[in-house]
């Protein structure tokens, strides 16, 4: 279950402006939230609930919810800010098994119903219910079209535009493991960018268009790019919160057969 809401009286541009005092004025939030034995992410004034339970004990765990909002309003409220009540959304996150066991479909939040929504934009990518993150895929091919619809006449440009746009959040934060269904649509950006770039024609074979302009498929992109950041792990030039999480296999005797079997090939 998620949960995100919004402060309404601090204002992102404050956060460019002064960021380490809107931080220190919003860091008892987090510890609020956590009392409650709730798990939260913030970014600038946009933050994140994370609750996890059983379908069989939603009904004894929102009151949780509940008393954790109020406990933030209170604080808010004492501390001359409020929780933007229209920004608020609510969403089931689960397989498709474990949402057919839910029949709760409002929940009351500091005296407003909250309808359950099947999606929520978190950081510019769409959640489904399913994490499918298939109307995530729809939302960034429908504005990656646009852009090349509307660059045209400027065939260089759209280089580094599109592919910005596919590769975000697109290797172990969202995409990767995503079936090939839901990738397919990000693949026909890449091919219509490359295409439009080198001018080739529409039913021009896309593989050799592809290596004209460097560009890996889409699938490969999220594999280069999570290789990557295991390689920078490695090598302790990732942040430390990530470096810390990558531990090689050969120190863990239960998984050590695994990398006898790397080096062998």
């Amino acid at each position: 279950m998620v949960i995100k809401y919004c402060i309404s009286v601090l204002h992102p541009l404050l956060f460019l402006l002064h960021p380490v005092l809107c931080l220190l004025y919003t860091a008892d939030v987090p510890n609020i939230i956590q009392k409650h034995g709730l798990v939260s992410h913030s970014y600038v004034d946009d933050s994140s609930i994370y609750l996890h339970l059983d379908p069989a004990s939603c009904c004894t765990q929102l009151p949780i919810i509940t008393a954790c909002i109020d406990d933030i309003s209170s604080w808010m409220f004492s501390n001359r800010l409020k929780i933007n009540m229209d920004e608020i959304q609510f969403i089931w996150l689960g397989s498709p098994l474990q949402l057919a066991k839910l029949n709760i479909r409002t929940i009351t939040l500091a005296d407003v119903d909250i309808e359950v929504s099947d999606e929520v934009t978190c950081l510019s990518v769409v959640l489904d219910s399913t994490l499918t993150f298939a109307a995530n895929v729809k939302k960034r091919v429908g504005s990656c079209f646009y852009q090349l619809q509307q660059l045209r006449a400027v065939r260089r440009t759209p280089s580094a535009l599109i592919t910005t746009r596919v590769d975000y959040c697109n290797s172990v934060h969202v995409l990767y493991g995503v079936t090939t269904t839901n990738l397919r649509p990000l693949q026909s950006i890449i091919n219509a960018a490359a295409r439009l770039i080198t001018g080739k024609r529409k039913f021009d074979h896309i593989t050799d268009t592809l290596v004209d302009v460097h560009w890996l498929p889409v699938r490969q992109r999220i594999q280069f790019k999570l290789c990557s950041l295991v390689s920078k792990c490695q090598r302790r030039t990732a942040p430390s919160y990530l470096a810390d999480m990558c531990i090689s296999v050969s120190v863990m005797s239960a998984w050590s057969h695994l990398s006898v079997f790397c080096h062998s090939l």
